[in-house]
Formats: structure tokens, sequence, C-alpha cells
């Protein structure tokens, strides 16, 4: 879990690991789904914010960079 304070009250956001994100977002684009804004980079690889046509905002990202993962291992920031 990650919890960020840059983000307005409200505004959480759900992010899910996907095995292709350029497979998950061409079958996303299909369904109607849109993109906010342009792919960017977390640690574990590319991520992307998308919308479902009712609204709800999550964002899907792949994870390319798995010896990351090591280094949140039990990670508390103050």
């Amino acid at each position: 879990m990650l919890l960020a304070s840059h983000l307005e009250s409200g505004q959480a956001l759900w992010i899910y690991r996907v095995p292709s994100l350029a497979a998950v977002r061409h079958r996303l684009k299909n369904d109607g789904w849109t993109e906010e804004g342009p792919s960017f980079e977390i640690p574990q690889g590319p991520c992307l914010i998308v919308r479902d046509p009712a609204g709800q905002r999550l964002a899907i990202y792949e994870r390319v960079r798995p010896q990351v993962d090591e280094s949140f291992e039990g990670r508390f920031d103050a």
C-alpha cells in the first residue's frame, strides 16, 4: 500500500500490476476507457492512469524492474 500525501482529498488511486501495459492499454481503449495523460515511470516500471466509461480512475503498471521490490520491503517513510 502506498499512501501519497501529494494527492488531494478524494483522489485516492488504486494501482494494479498487469502482465503487459501495452496489451491492457489496447484492451481498455477498445472498451471505452480513456487515458489521463501520457504514461510515466514508477520505480517498478511504466505506469498509466486511466478512466472507465463511468469516470472511475485507476492506474495500471507493468513490473519490468522486479529487483526494485526488495528496496521497498518493510519500508515505512515518516
